[in-house]
């Protein structure tokens, strides 16, 4: 079975957002597409490979499709002599929660952790 994925392989996946991925241009589905087929080695995940790119590469269309954290709420504001100020937005998730992020991420999460095995 071939282990390289395609942007059709991805809207497959991600069918919630199918319609939004047909948006993408071709160099970035091209960078998703790259990204995932080097990144994640036959050799590291063996039979579970195309199905580990395929989540990975919906989990960063579908990250791609998210607006920014911006800057937060707003805090506080005065009219008088113009003043405002905002909450500053949390935006700096560790690998772990960036990858939970997504209900595509969550599934590669899982996969990725079930290569691990204990040695007794």
């Amino acid at each position: 079975m071939a282990q390289e994925i395609t942007w059709e392989d991805v809207k497959n996946t991600a069918v919630d957002i199918r319609e939004d991925l047909d948006g993408f241009t071709q160099p970035e589905q091209d960078l998703i597409i790259n990204l995932v087929n080097t990144q994640l080695t036959t050799a590291k995940y063996d039979s579970k490979t195309f199905d580990c790119r395929r989540f990975l590469a919906a989990h960063l269309a579908a990250l791609a499709l998210t607006p920014p954290a911006g800057e937060g709420t707003r805090a506080g504001e005065s009219i008088g002599s113009v003043s405002t100020s905002v909450t500053l937005a949390v935006n700096n998730p560790t690998a772990k929660e960036g990858l939970l992020e997504t209900q595509y991420g969550r599934q590669f999460w899982t996969w990725m952790q079930s290569r691990y095995t204990a040695f007794y």
